[in-house]
């Protein structure tokens, strides 16, 4: 098996050894540099492809220069049109266009002032707020205050009018409290070993 190096390659194709390496990593083969070493499968398919770019550059037209006289044409301005005989003549309103343009005009002014009026609510004057003086008595239930406000609820059930006294007559006594860790139990005398 004869290996083959770089720069060999490169000089019987015609072309710099820097182009090669640049086509050997498009073609992900590894080589450090020109003067490395190719095996004959890998210089093969490097010709292969060295011939097919070859054929592509020759293949594709080439770009047709841009016309100078294209550009010169351009660059000329345009002669300045001729200036026309006849002066645009000034059109006068009817009066009814007038008329029919302020009522337009008026239209949105009432609109805009309708809009703006929507806008500005007016903070509505609070008199001096009064308060109930404070008196002994006890602040009413919301039953009793619903009572009041709408006189058309039943009666409250006797059960409901009991006393704060009352239930805690009721309730049971509570147990008195157990600590939480039980006593140690008796220190018993050690015995002489």
């Amino acid at each position: 098996m004869v290996k083959t190096k770089v720069q060999d390659i490169a000089s019987e194709l015609g072309v710099a050894p820097e182009q090669l390496m640049t086509l050997l990593k498009e073609m992900h083969v590894f080589a450090r540099g020109p003067q490395s070493s190719l095996e004959d499968d890998q210089v093969a398919a490097l010709r292969v492809r060295w011939e097919r770019e070859k054929r592509k550059q020759k293949e594709e037209p080439p770009k047709k220069p841009k016309r100078r006289a294209a550009k010169a044409a351009a660059a000329e301005p345009a002669p300045p049109p001729a200036e026309p005989a006849v002066r645009p003549s000034k059109r006068r309103r009817t009066a009814a266009e007038v008329a029919e343009v302020e009522a337009q005009a008026e239209l949105e002014r009432q609109a805009e002032a309708a809009a703006a009026a929507a806008f500005d609510l007016e903070r509505p004057v609070l008199e001096k707020l009064e308060l109930p003086e404070p008196t002994g008595l006890p602040m009413p239930t919301i039953e009793e205050r619903a009572r009041a406000l709408f006189k058309e609820l039943p009666p409250l059930p006797a059960e409901a009018e009991t006393t704060e006294e009352e239930v805690r007559a009721e309730q049971p006594p509570e147990p008195p409290t157990i600590p939480l860790r039980p006593a140690p139990p008796p220190a018993q005398p050690l015995a002489p070993a």
